[in-house]
């Protein structure tokens, strides 16, 4: 089983520096993080609210958006039914496309705080277990709408939506009433306090909401990947 993860795991790198829309997509976060730096936190004092404005969108593009482009990919490819009929198994399948996504938003989650300066003393339990429980949540969403998708051009589309909320609406939270009210009902509020509230605690409110959507999306991408292979 090792060896075959192993093995989707290197052809899934393949087929990332061969798509450049997909790798443009996948590394323009770390760009942005890049510039960004330069332009807006030459005294280092903007280092945290740069890192809560990259991180939705790196969880997003670097990490939600790969699982859906390369699953609709391979479905129109129909590389899907190759890999199935030389025995390879519908899980080692998808811990191949969320193993590489998983582990990039990792390095993005570890890296970032480090590059921009941002002191997480005392903090960095709670700011990790935050941020893997939404990266795994970006991932199942993903997964869904790869799972509903018939083509590229389809997961495209279809990931569009959550892409933008999860990238721009947390940026606006501070702006609008209206916008703080609809995100405390989405796994993305537990991070928004965390950055906006100084001396933050973990709540149990906090991990009700991010356990609750995590099962909603466990649901529905196991519903729509048994109805596929049906």
């Amino acid at each position: 089983m090792y060896k075959k993860i192993k093995a989707l795991t290197w052809l899934r790198t393949q087929i990332l520096l061969t798509n450049s829309s997909l790798l443009i997509s996948v590394l323009l976060p770390f760009g942005l993080l890049f510039l960004y730096n330069m332009i807006l936190n030459k005294n280092g004092n903007a280092g945290q609210g740069l890192l809560k404005m990259i991180l939705p969108m790196t969880f997003a593009m670097s990490g939600g958006y790969m699982v859906s482009i390369m699953m609709a990919e391979d479905k129109e490819k129909r590389n899907l039914k190759t890999l199935m009929l030389s025995g390879v198994r519908s899980g080692e399948y998808l811990l191949s496309i969320l193993v590489s996504s998983f582990l990039f938003t990792v390095f993005a989650l570890l890296f970032f705080p480090y590059y921009l300066h941002v002191d997480l003393s005392g903090k960095w339990p709670i700011y990790l277990l935050i941020n893997l429980f939404i990266i795994v949540i970006i991932l199942l969403i993903n997964l869904f709408i790869g799972g509903i998708s018939k083509t590229q051009s389809q997961a495209q589309v279809y990931s569009l939506f959550p892409l933008m909320l999860i990238s721009f609406l947390p940026l606006f939270a501070g702006f609008d009433k209206t916008i703080q009210h609809i995100l405390r009902f989405t796994f993305m509020n537990p991070f928004i306090n965390f950055f906006e509230t100084g001396d933050y605690s973990f709540k149990i409110e906090d991990f009700s909401n991010l356990v609750i959507w995590l099962l909603i999306f466990i649901s529905a991408s196991t519903y729509v990947l048994s109805k596929g292979r049906k």
